[in-house]
């Protein structure tokens, strides 16, 4: 599938999901709330397919673990919709970071963006790590 019939499947992807919350859109994916538990991560393009595998891949290897550098990455899986590889994630709670704090882990202080929330039981988790 070429880059362009990826683009226009995803752009009918988003017109599906448009009824639930959009909780954010960047380069390469859009995120949808679609439970009070789960977001859907949305590809934009054949980069934010590739960002979804790569959160899917290090969820698969680490799970609620954490990895070498420290992280606990959010629980996912990446589930087809019309063909397209979409991010189905379980939804963290964000916890609004915007400046390194000291009394977080320091794996939260080097996470792209402050982008850490935390799940169902309260736990600290990074909730995009795709890029």
């Amino acid at each position: 599938m070429s880059n362009r019939e990826v683009r226009d499947q995803c752009a009918s992807l988003q017109q599906k999901y448009r009824s639930y919350q959009q909780l954010g859109k960047g380069r390469g994916r859009v995120t949808y709330k679609v439970s009070p538990r789960n977001v859907m991560k949305i590809p934009l393009d054949i980069n934010g397919v590739n960002m979804n595998f790569k959160e899917w891949d290090l969820y698969r290897q680490y799970g609620k673990s954490r990895d070498p550098k420290g992280i606990v990455y959010a629980a996912c899986r990446v589930v087809m919709d019309q063909g397209i590889p979409c991010l189905l994630m379980e939804y963290a709670k964000p916890t609004g970071l915007s400046t390194a704090m000291p009394e977080w882990p320091d794996w939260v202080n080097r996470t792209d963006a402050r982008q850490v929330g935390r799940d169902s039981k309260g736990r600290l988790v990074v909730y995009d790590y795709g890029d």
